[in-house]
């Protein structure tokens, strides 16, 4: 059996060097090109003064132990910034991923009130997101300790003073429902109706139909949104900036991606940048390696072969 080539003209080598090209290009300007100075900046140090001179390896180094100067840049920390992002991610693959199916599925298969459910999950992202945090603050602070007050003759605290990060967790989940229901409402409407009606008459169920039929079809939509969602672990602020602005007293909710935003406000942060882009490039490296691993094993387990 002979192999079949892949490029049977010059005319197709010259059509796939194009396809090529064009995402290269754009790569080298809009990554390379816009960091190039981040990139030089994480072999500098400017702690001794506004010229930068050469530091080798140090700000690596000082990544994965104690900064010289500054208390707040510590393994410790940074590790539990990562773990919130990285309990981010899961929450959001686990349980947001798996609601937004759910929620699709429902839609999709137009049962009663699939119309008031699509509108109410996509009404927050039209809505204001400070809008959105002001009201969910409110109830959370004001309405729930109310309603409880009225009921028991309790008085109790808010509860994002009792347990703030699980409340700004959740907030960050419910927000990102309308965006993936209408992406995965889009895929469902895809398939077609042929095997719906074949599965219906074998006496399938609804729970069996959306297990076994539609999350299988709908996978190449389910795994992007598994990759894309790791490719931003470290950047993602799940909107503590939103509910508590740049304060040093929410700290330990904060995720990586709120932690460079944060430093990179502060009053010295220039003094600081050589540390930041070292440790951007670091998370970057992890990042991208994760994805590939990611990526390889989703396609692997693609049920439709579409990779």
């Amino acid at each position: 059996m002979t192999r079949q080539k892949i490029f049977k003209s010059k005319n197709d080598v010259f059509f796939y060097l194009c396809l090529v090209l064009i995402p290269s290009i754009q790569f080298a300007i809009f990554y390379i090109g816009v960091n190039f100075n981040s990139i030089l900046l994480a072999f500098k140090d400017r702690e001794s003064g506004v010229a930068d001179k050469f530091a080798g390896l140090t700000n690596f180094i000082q990544i994965f132990s104690q900064h010289k100067s500054n208390s707040r840049y510590t393994i410790e920390n940074l590790l539990l910034y990562a773990k919130n992002s990285l309990i981010l991610y899961v929450f959001n693959t686990l349980v947001g991923i798996t609601l937004a199916l759910m929620f699709s599925y429902y839609i999709s298969k137009k049962f009663k009130g699939a119309g008031l459910f699509k509108v109410f999950l996509y009404i927050p992202n039209i809505v204001s997101p400070a809008v959105l945090v002001i009201i969910y603050k409110y109830f959370l602070e004001e309405g729930y300790p109310g309603i409880v007050y009225s009921i028991t003759g309790e008085s109790i605290l808010g509860l994002l003073t009792t347990n703030r990060f699980f409340w700004v967790l959740f907030y960050s989940i419910i927000m990102s429902f309308g965006t993936s229901v209408l992406m995965y409402t889009g895929a469902m409407g895809q398939i077609s109706d042929s095997i719906f009606e074949s599965a219906s008459l074998e006496g399938v169920g609804p729970l069996r139909e959306f297990v076994s039929i539609v999350v299988p079809l709908v996978f190449p939509t389910l795994s992007t949104f598994i990759v894309v969602g790791l490719a931003g672990l470290f950047t993602h602020q799940m909107n503590v900036f939103s509910f508590y602005g740049e304060s040093d007293g929410v700290s330990d909710i904060w995720t990586i991606g709120m932690f460079l935003y944060r430093e990179m406000k502060t009053n010295d942060a220039w003094k600081y940048y050589p540390y930041l882009s070292a440790l951007g490039i670091v998370l970057n490296i992890i990042t991208s390696t994760l994805t590939f691993i990611l990526r390889g094993v989703l396609n692997k387990f693609d049920p439709t072969g579409d990779r």
